[in-house]
């Protein structure tokens, strides 16, 4: 790291330390008074949960500071939001949103503050969309939080700032690298709950057949049995199952029609 020791002429003299990173690459042209670094890791996990989903979100965690009336904005976590969270046709952020964001910044990076947010879109041009905006204003205002935009099909991401009374684009920033322990000890983490959710999700495909079948089996006695008293079949059974996480978040949900 490369520290710039700031005298800010205080009675007392004390010194302001930025620290910035000395292994970077650079990423387009990036000019302005606003510095963006993103740590490798972060942008590493962005690019793979962009690349899974057709729609995926974001908050970053990090530290901004001024010196000499530059922003330096440092990035160095990120906690994946639900698919339900952003809509790219209406963003609501409610008080369990949050409060949840809270839980998994104390968990994760406890010593990070939130700087901004991100948003994946197959397809998606590289212009802000009206409702981002709006979202940005309302839930990530402030000059120390920035707004990234990625689409994965066409490889293309972009910045915005918050300057002027407006979002502006960024042509540029900055990765880095570094150990980053507590970004990869997340990213372990959603890789061991994504695990745990395939597990799940086989074990309901599993038990829906058992389900199904004993339900067939019924219905075809039933079916049976009413033939002979009534001169009635059962056309159907409707069979729903659910798979839940512990936190009562739905995970996948099972529906299908029975037949005798």
């Amino acid at each position: 790291m490369i520290e710039i020791v700031c005298r800010e002429g205080l009675p007392e003299e004390k010194e302001k330390k930025i620290s910035l990173p000395k292994n970077i690459r650079q990423m387009g042209s990036p000019g302005g008074r606003h510095k963006i670094y993103l740590e490798d890791y972060v942008y590493t996990y962005l690019k793979t949960i962009a690349g899974k989903k057709e729609t995926c979100a974001a908050v970053f965690l990090g530290n901004s500071q001024v010196f000499k009336d530059i922003r330096y904005t440092f990035i160095s976590g990120a906690l994946e939001c639900g698919n339900g969270v952003f809509q790219w046709d209406n963003i609501c952020l409610d008080d369990s949103f949050r409060e949840h964001m809270e839980r998994e910044k104390e968990q994760h990076f406890p010593e990070k503050e939130i700087v901004g947010w991100f948003l994946g879109k197959a397809g998606q041009a590289m212009e802000l969309p009206p409702v981002a905006e709006a979202a940005h204003r309302k839930y990530f205002s402030g000059r120390d939080k920035v707004l990234m935009l990625m689409d994965v099909l066409e490889d293309e991401e972009v910045f915005f700032i918050y300057d002027q009374g407006y979002l502006q684009k960024r042509e540029g920033y900055y990765i880095y690298y570094e150990k980053n322990i507590s970004m990869q000890e997340y990213m372990i983490s959603k890789k061991e709950e994504e695990q745990r959710l395939e597990e799940l999700t086989e074990l309901a495909e599993a038990e829906k057949g058992t389900e199904f079948a004993r339900l067939h089996r019924e219905l075809k006695a039933g079916n049976e049995g009413q033939e002979e008293a009534k001169g009635k079949n059962i056309d159907y059974a409707q069979v729903t199952m659910t798979v839940k996480k512990s936190s009562g978040t739905t995970v996948k949900t099972f529906t299908k029609k029975v037949y005798p």
